[in-house]
């Protein structure tokens, strides 16, 4: 399952909350951040919120950076029933915020900012050929295998 922690602003809160209404629970669980979430990450861990086993950030600044590009601009079309955009990084401009300009250009309705990543998220992982999964992805995937096999 998908969880929202609803950006690296709310994570501390967030992970705050999980921990109170799961009582602690061994709960098989991983948390996965953008790669400019790295302080965050470390305020969890030394205020215990989090194990170090059980969150990782990733290597590049959004997890959209790890998408193909066809393949995301085809789900945000399908999920959005836009078309006649292309998401063409500029100078350097992370890909959530091209998503996030051509939805706002194409007028899209209820796209909540932020909110698309998780909808998107959830098609990606249906549709992701295998040969296009990171390898950081796979070692997270074995991570929590071993959690729930244990």
């Amino acid at each position: 399952a998908f969880i929202d922690l609803e950006g690296k602003g709310n994570v501390l809160n967030n992970l705050r909350i999980w921990r109170t209404l799961t009582n602690d629970a061994d709960l098989p669980y991983h948390v996965l951040l953008d790669g400019d979430a790295v302080e965050e990450r470390d305020r969890a861990i030394d205020e215990a919120l989090i194990k170090e086993e059980h969150i990782t950030t990733l290597r590049v600044r959004t997890i959209e950076e790890t998408y193909p590009v066809e393949l995301l601009e085809d789900v945000l079309s399908r999920i959005y029933d836009i078309s006649g955009f292309t998401l063409a990084p500029v100078n350097e401009r992370p890909i959530n915020e091209s998503v996030e300009t051509v939805l706002a250009d194409q007028q899209v309705r209820n796209w909540n900012h932020g909110r698309w990543k998780l909808t998107v998220a959830h098609v990606i992982a249906d549709r992701l050929e295998a040969e296009h999964v990171p390898d950081e992805f796979m070692t997270i995937a074995d991570r929590i295998k071993n959690m729930t096999s244990g």
